[in-house]
């Protein structure tokens, strides 16, 4: 165990700590569902009417309750559609459904619908698609991405870490830093967009301001209410520890996980034993350990478990699946051994087998996994502070790593992230330089090429990158933690987009004995933005290239609210396309589609 008294030293020019330092389908509002009105309600004034009434009743209940097709409700809503499986009408992997009206006396069918939300078979003109976990987004190109700095936090001495949760679950990020001089660890709360400044306010609050040398922090759920938590690692005190989360803007005191991991600089969150609990994972630089404790689902945690010994100057850990067998598994960087490593878990994380990806690049102080290349396997990144190289180590699908050097000019990388700065599809990379002194983003090309761009210059002691959604943009933005400014920076992405774009559907079977009735779409439209669609229809595929497209009226118009009644005329094709044009007068700002539904009525 180092000592804090007598051996340690003040902070070195570099602010590294070495032995001797002191150191987060809403279908209803899809479709206004134009409900056919029951030409003739039955109201019988004699006892057979009323009779037969009852037993259409009765027997429709029990065709409800014994098929997930339909729907039941007193205001008509849209079904859900993934249950139709049954359904042959379904095109180009999107859904068809039914919907119902409860009537005083009879349950009246009213219409049928048909959800595109898959666009991949589509043709795209200055319009991209995104895969945003389980849904789909259109939206204008961006042609370049500035950035706009801030500073979240001054005087917050030696800031060295950062993160980003909704710590209040107010629906915006909020922001945790670590400063080692001031043993501090504190929250920002994201306040939103002041009206005078037009800039993001934030309200600081103390978690805990004793906690000596902090250095690393992260924000998780630990205890399963619902509400982030904030962890931490404390280098002078070799503490792990957990602040539990009050749900009023406070924070609980202090509770230990572990009170000697000697040199404890990195921490990390997330569900090793796939238990659903999560668990935390630290570095030791001293110990040369990677480690983790296992939840136990009640606020506390297990004794200290191994999984990487002599890792010498052990400084980063990180989890993600490498191997795609469903568990994550755990990446690790030690400085003084030059390695990059990670350790299959075996299930559940009771084992733990050690795969050395480079054991030669030199001063790695931080490693980051994800599919760069969009091949479905997880590839790795990293960052070597004395050799001031950015290297991605591209996985070919059976865990044999190729290394790249994405850049070898970084003087000082530091610390290294990724996610997709530009909205293009492919990941990008962040990284922070603290003798270069700056923070910089490679543009992913897609063709294992990459392109750097500046973020920020002379931010002394840039040691950290952290990138999440701040002011609710759907962009990233970007955290940085200055060892020698003593802030929090943090720069608002300012994308830029073409002002116009277009996306034709692929060809559409229209429903047989069926009416089409309205078109609608769910999707993102700010101000000084729009979506228009249009619609056209035929007889064969060669007949529809060479159609005319039309709005509700005519070929002049267009479509632009959302439930508009579809032009009758398609209704004589078997066959149809619809097309939507992107456009916004302020290049900052696109709007966004996520799904086009077409709806049908059953014939008169």
């Amino acid at each position: 165990m180092t000592s804090s008294n007598d051996s340690d030293k003040a902070k070195s020019e570099s602010g590294e700590y070495s032995f001797e330092d002191n150191p987060n389908k809403p279908q209803e509002n899809a479709v206004p569902v134009s409900v056919c009105e029951s030409t003739k309600k039955v109201a019988s004034k004699f006892l057979i009417g009323a009779i037969i009434a009852a037993a259409l009743l009765i027997g429709t209940v029990i065709l409800l309750y014994s098929s997930d097709i339909f729907t039941w409700q007193s205001t008509p809503v849209i079904s859900d559609q993934d249950q139709s499986e049954d359904s042959e009408n379904s095109q180009t992997n999107n859904h068809n459904g039914i919907t119902a009206e409860e009537t005083s006396d009879v349950i009246e069918f009213v219409e049928v619908i048909q959800i595109f939300d898959d666009f991949h078979d589509g043709a795209f003109e200055n319009v991209i698609l995104i895969n945003n976990d389980e849904t789909a987004e259109l939206k204008l190109e961006t042609t370049k991405i500035e950035f706009e700095k801030n500073i979240i936090a001054d005087n917050f001495v030696s800031a060295r870490s950062v993160h980003a949760v909704d710590i209040d679950l107010d629906g915006d990020f909020d922001v945790l830093g670590a400063a080692r001089y001031i043993h501090r660890i504190a929250l920002w709360r994201n306040d939103g967009i002041n009206v005078d400044t037009g800039k993001i306010s934030f309200t600081e609050i103390i978690v805990d301001d004793e906690f000596q040398g902090a250095f690393s922090v992260h924000g998780a759920d630990v205890d399963n209410d619902g509400y982030m938590d904030v962890i931490g690692a404390s280098l002078y005190d070799e503490l792990i520890a957990w602040w539990r989360n009050n749900q009023d803007g406070t924070f609980s005191e202090r509770k230990i996980i572990d009170n000697y991991f000697d040199g404890a600089i990195f921490i990390y969150c997330a569900d090793l034993d796939n238990n659903g609990f999560i668990d935390v994972l630290a570095a030791g630089e001293a110990v040369d350990q990677i480690a983790w404790w296992r939840n136990n689902g009640d606020g506390t945690f297990s004794e200290c478990i191994v999984i990487g010994d002599n890792f010498t100057g052990a400084r980063s850990v990180h989890t993600e699946d490498v191997d795609g067998d469903g568990d994550l598994d755990v990446l690790g960087t030690a400085r003084f051994a030059d390695k990059v490593v990670w350790w299959e878990n075996k299930g559940e994380g009771k084992e733990f087998i050690e795969y050395i990806i480079d054991n030669g690049f030199d001063g790695p102080r931080s490693a980051h996994a994800t599919d760069l290349d969009n091949d479905g396997d997880i590839d790795i990144l990293a960052a070597a502070r004395y050799s001031h190289q950015i290297a991605l180590w591209d996985n070919d699908g059976d865990q044999n790593f190729t290394k790249n050097i994405i850049d070898d000019g970084f003087e000082g990388a530091t610390n290294v992230f990724s996610t997709d700065i530009d909205q293009d599809g492919n990941k990008d990379i962040l990284a922070a330089a603290v003798y270069a002194n700056k923070v910089a983003w490679w543009q992913n090309k897609g063709n294992g090429q990459f392109a750097r761009f500046i973020i920020g210059e002379n931010f002394k002691g840039a040691t950290f990158v952290y990138a999440e959604d701040i002011d609710a943009d759907g962009y990233k933005d970007i955290l940085v933690p200055a060892v020698f400014d003593n802030q929090i920076g943090l720069w608002i992405s300012k994308p830029m987009h073409t002002p116009t774009g277009t996306f034709v559907s692929p060809v559409v079977e229209r429903l047989e004995n069926l009416e089409l009735e309205n078109i609608s779409w769910q999707g993102q439209i700010p101000n000084q933005t729009r979506l228009r669609l249009q619609i056209r229809s035929a007889d064969s595929a060669e007949e529809l290239e060479t159609a005319s497209w039309h709005g509700p009226h005519s070929t002049e118009d267009f479509y632009t609210v959302s439930g508009s009644p579809i032009n009758p005329l398609h209704n004589a094709h078997a066959i149809l396309q619809y097309r939507v044009f992107f456009e916004t007068d302020s290049l900052l700002t696109t709007p966004r589609l996520n799904q086009v539904i077409i709806s049908y009525k059953h014939k008169n």
